[in-house]
């Protein structure tokens, strides 16, 4: 019901606004499914990352169903009930990474079960978590990492479509997110709180959109990036890494997932931005810091969540990268 108020704002934002306020706060008030969850990820930031609400259990809704979370103290997606200090793996990443269409419940195994055959999994990963924001991240839990003793490798995500733009140096989280940490847990028990405050977003074109993205403009926004900046962001950050690996003493592996938005480009379109991923990847691949690059592979089906942004689980073929910079 929410996305299709927000529908509605998108085409009407300054029309009939007092009607439009009145008729929502009333659909709030009458449909109960408004205080059982969420209808988008409740999330935060504290300047440095974003971060899931830390000691929780919540339920999103999609579609037809809800996908139920359960968080750790320490911000982290329990797949399986684990606690952390019992994870074989810790994952760090954006929403790509969560499985946002994925529960306990599913019939499907969740992604990083599939690349990493394991069960015992901590996914420390929120929306717009990029690069910078994930080292961040997984320095603040240092003490945590270097003293689990169950803990056998460390997994990152790179996701190309969002994360070549939140590699630039102008790009701030602040403008992307609309709660600060010690907000958060005024709307956990509340959920129609946080579609006021993403509404509030969206009238005043930040933070938020319900729009399905618009590949095209994302495409001029990316031929419009400067290369040289690219890189220099990326070994900026890659040397943080390199850092990370030194005092942790864990393995160090990498999964970069495709551009989104490329599939309804022309094939010359298309071409451009392979070339430039691939050059990415074999930038990666030649600093020689992570024991394995994964990449998600697409299908010639393309098979989206709703939002349009996200990969459903279980699309995406994984292989180890091996050959593509020769």
């Amino acid at each position: 019901m929410i996305r299709i108020i927000f529908n509605i704002f998108k085409a009407y934002v300054f029309k009939h606004f007092l009607k439009l306020i009145i008729t929502f706060l009333l659909i709030i008030k009458f449909d109960s499914s408004f205080a059982s969850c969420f209808n988008y990820i409740p999330y935060a930031h504290n300047q440095l990352y974003t971060h899931l609400p830390a000691s929780t259990k919540f339920c999103v809704k999609l579609k037809d169903k809800k996908i139920y979370y359960n968080i750790s103290k320490n911000f982290s997606r329990k797949i399986y009930n684990n606690f952390d200090k019992d994870s074989e793996i810790y994952a760090f990443g954006d929403s790509q990474f969560l499985g946002i269409d994925w529960d306990e419940k599913s019939l499907k195994k969740h992604d990083l079960e599939r690349i990493t055959n394991s069960k015992k999994i901590s996914i420390f990963a929120a929306p717009n978590n990029g690069p910078f924001q994930v080292t961040n991240l997984i320095n603040s839990l240092n003490e945590i990492i270097v003293k689990n003793i169950n803990l056998k490798k460390i997994i990152l995500s790179f996701n190309y479509g969002n994360d070549v733009f939140r590699l630039q140096k102008k790009w701030k989280l602040q403008n992307f997110v609309p709660l600060k940490s010690d907000e958060l847990s005024n709307i956990m028990s509340k959920p129609f709180l946080y579609d006021l405050i993403l509404l509030r977003g969206l009238l005043t074109g930040k933070y938020f959109s319900a729009n399905l993205p618009d590949n095209k403009k994302t495409f001029a926004l990316f031929r419009n990036l400067d290369e040289t900046e690219i890189n220099k962001r990326l070994v900026l950050w890659l040397n943080e890494i390199k850092e990370i690996k030194n005092k942790i003493k864990k393995e160090l592996n990498i999964i970069i997932f495709p551009p989104y938005w490329v599939f309804d480009l022309s094939k010359k379109e298309k071409m451009y931005v392979n070339n430039k991923f691939l050059k990415l990847i074999c930038n990666i691949q030649k600093e020689r810091i992570f024991d394995e690059v994964i990449l998600g592979k697409t299908n010639l089906a393309i098979n989206f969540t709703e939002d349009k942004r996200h990969y459903t689980t279980g699309y995406l073929n994984f292989k180890k990268s091996t050959d593509e910079c020769k």
